[in-house]
């Protein structure tokens, strides 16, 4: 069966798979946007945000859904049985999104005091460049075998 969405190739892939490269930074940055989630978010908050409900209760109910149902999801469209699972992915899809919401105009934390959009596009940013840092510390290239101690 195919994959419904592609998958970051990490070096654990790469490691792993001899004829799989890994993913450059542009298109693990990409991949690791869950797309289906955001689209969903979306059609959720355009149907009730005219709709005559307490909005903030709304929206937060529909993120924690969304949150939850990310790696699932995730896990699921990318499976593979030739591959790892791609836990990392899973992770950092539902840290894409989270950051994602907390970044869009309208989000749930904007009817907070505290919020300013600016912190939403600054984590942005920092989300971008930082996701792939986490996958180099978190993702390792596969068991290290070691070596026989000399003999004496």
């Amino acid at each position: 069966m195919p994959t419904l969405r592609p998958r970051a190739i990490t070096a654990l892939d790469a490691a792993s798979d001899p004829a799989a490269q890994e993913s450059s930074y542009l298109a693990k940055v990409v991949r690791y946007i869950p797309g289906e989630i955001v689209g969903a978010y979306l059609a959720a908050y355009n149907a009730v945000a005219t709709a005559t409900v307490p909005l903030q209760t709304v929206l937060w109910i529909i993120v924690a859904v969304l949150v939850v149902l990310t790696p699932v999801w995730i896990l699921y469209a990318t499976a593979d049985p030739n591959k790892p699972r791609p836990v990392f992915q899973a992770i950092a899809a539902t840290l894409s999104f989270i950051i994602w919401v907390f970044a869009i105009p309208g989000n749930p934390f904007s009817m907070m005091s505290w919020y300013q959009p600016v912190y939403g596009f600054l984590l942005l940013i920092l989300g971008t460049f930082v996701m792939p840092i986490l996958e180099k510390v978190f993702v390792r290239q596969g068991p290290v075998v070691a070596s026989e101690p000399p003999s004496v």
